[in-house]
């Protein structure tokens, strides 16, 4: 299973090859360092169906997809760091 960082999140991607469609789920967890002592990581999950194609062109757009919702978290919920 990929996963990938972007600012604070760890972003984790995970496909199935169901023919003629790919199942994609996707997890955004915060790091734990910016977690603080037993916070609670993960941020944002969800979980899709897309035409198959080649594996590369999925992961490309589920981790583009994930970096602007991490962006969108970043901006509104502050950190167990931040407060």
């Amino acid at each position: 299973m990929p996963q990938y960082t972007h600012r604070e999140y760890t972003i984790s991607i995970s496909t199935v090859n169901l023919g003629p469609e790919i199942r994609i789920e996707t997890e955004i967890f915060l790091a734990p360092d910016a977690a603080g002592q037993g916070g609670a990581r993960l941020r944002a999950s969800s979980v899709r169906h897309v035409a198959a194609e080649p594996l590369t062109i999925v992961l490309k757009r589920a981790l583009n997809s994930a970096k602007v919702t991490a962006d969108v978290l970043a901006a509104r919920v502050p950190t167990p760091k931040q407060r």
